[in-house]
């Protein structure tokens, strides 16, 4: 009995104002018979079929007051399974021509309990990660002035006015002061690096624009034209399709999940897919972005090396040739590693060709000998 979920109801009947409408309810009331037309079968046991089988249920009467009927459903299967037959329950209960009749409250679903606390873990990751993909990508561009230089449109105030602290306080924990929506709004919000006034007033004055030719009017104005941080500095970095859309969408989820309000299963179907598929394009964003730094010490370190091995290269000796392939090779493993950008996959190849034309020329020059 541990298992058992419950979804409580009201019915209402309509015109309820009106006393002459009101039907006498001496005897058996109404809905209890509509209820057992709908879920009572020959053997006197309330049932529903779903999936092709049929599942047994409880019906308890709770009280009626005349035009108003009490009673709950309850269902003691797993919890998954469970869940899923009082919804059935309820889509059966508030669709048909007995709907008409009545106004039909849900004044406690079990089943949308049981689909919040499944959701909120994926939620919680979520948020996690998504700050831990902005972190890492602003502090990489802008350092302890990362608040500072990214938080516009006000929203830097909004955050202030929740939490009695300075900027050098925010560094650490401004992500942690905003909500979903502001997240959003932090990412996807477009606005001018110089406010437009400012930019026509200024910078579009015949002074500074008459010597200049079309094309370069034109890239001074678009200079200035309205983006977001998304465009600014993650969109080259992240690939996740329709990402703000995705982030909307679980926004939605979030506020239903954090006031418990009703879900049923297809919702949360829905729900669940999109934030394990968003969970994994973020974690990988992540590593990706520190992959990314570690390719990058490696090419550095290995061009440092092959720039101090080639200013030897009139004494070529077998420790030059040897060290100078380690050095490419390096850069060719680097360039290997998932995630790497084209240009990058294009310099691997091309210092590639280099180190088989100098081994080639190498041996050539022992042949002459």
């Amino acid at each position: 009995m541990e298992d058992i979920i419950k979804n409580k109801y009201i019915f209402i009947q309509r015109y309820t104002n009106d006393k002459k409408k009101i039907t006498n309810f001496n005897t058996i009331h109404p809905v209890k018979n509509m209820l057992d037309d709908l879920f009572l079968d020959n053997s006197n046991t309330y049932k529903i079929l779903m999936d092709s089988t049929e599942y047994a249920f409880e019906f308890q009467k709770k009280k009626s007051n005349g035009f108003i009927y009490y009673f709950e459903f309850l269902v003691d299967y797993t919890p998954q399974l469970s869940a899923r037959i009082l919804d059935e329950i309820h889509n059966k209960l508030t669709k048909g021509e007995h709907r008409k009749d009545y106004k039909i409250v849900i004044s406690y679903s079990g089943s949308s309990e049981y689909y919040c606390n499944k959701l909120y873990p994926y939620l919680n990751t979520f948020e996690r990660r998504i700050r831990d993909m902005i972190f890492l990508i602003v502090t990489e561009n802008f350092g302890i002035d990362w608040f500072v230089v990214t938080t516009k449109n006000g929203l830097d105030k909004t955050i202030k006015s929740k939490k009695d602290t300075d900027n050098n306080k925010l560094v650490e924990n401004a992500l942690y002061e905003m909500t979903i929506g502001q997240l959003e709004e932090y990412l996807f919000t477009e606005w001018r690096d110089i406010n437009a006034e400012t930019f026509l007033d200024e910078e579009l004055i015949i002074k500074k624009i008459d010597h200049l030719s079309k094309e370069e009017l034109i890239q001074k104005v678009k200079s200035n034209e309205k983006k977001s941080l998304w465009q600014r500095i993650f969109e080259d970095q992240i690939n996740i399709n329709n990402i703000r859309e995705k982030i909307s969408r679980v926004r939605n989820c979030r506020n239903d999940v954090a006031h418990s309000k009703l879900i049923e299963y297809e919702t949360f179907s829905k729900n669940k897919k999109l934030l394990k598929i968003l969970n994994k394009e973020l974690e990988q964003a992540c590593n990706l972005l520190v992959e990314n730094e570690e390719i990058n010490r490696n090419i550095f370190n290995a061009l440092k090396q092959f720039k101090k091995t080639y200013m030897d290269i009139c004494n070529i000796s077998e420790a030059t040739v040897i060290s100078i392939t380690e050095s490419l090779s390096k850069i060719s493993d680097a360039v290997n590693t998932s995630g790497i950008n084209d240009a990058i996959k294009s310099y691997g190849v091309m210092t590639k060709k280099i180190s088989e034309m100098y081994l080639n020329q190498l041996n050539q020059d022992s042949g002459d000998e």
